[in-house]
């Protein structure tokens, strides 16, 4: 198109001409930019589950360490108690008397 302007005008329609291109820009990049906010919001969104199963694996380590201290505590109680356990030496008729474990069935 042509537009036949004076010079008092010019300026105005330049500026005006500007503007529209500018607005057409924008409207290009907006659909560029709403894409690229799907994108973002989908690794967002990916990421949080992610952060949830970490969290559930590092509940569950924890846990599992909890146990091993509780069966850790349980041995080492056990333990002490056979060592504060009075052993005496067994007599030979004594042993005569124990039944090995081989002769029960």
């Amino acid at each position: 198109r042509v537009w036949i302007v004076s010079p008092t005008t010019c300026m105005a329609t330049l500026n005006t001409m500007r503007a529209i291109l500018k607005d057409a820009r924008m409207r290009e990049q907006a659909g560029a930019i709403r894409k690229e906010l799907t994108s973002l919001y989908q690794d967002v969104d990916r990421l949080g589950v992610r952060v949830e199963s970490l969290d559930r694996h590092f509940n569950q380590a924890a846990k599992d360490i909890s146990d091993i201290k509780i069966s850790a505590d349980k041995a080492g109680r056990r333990a002490k108690r056979l060592d504060n356990f009075d052993f005496e030496e067994i007599s030979n008729e004594d042993f005569e008397k124990v039944i090995k474990l081989d002769e029960v069935k």
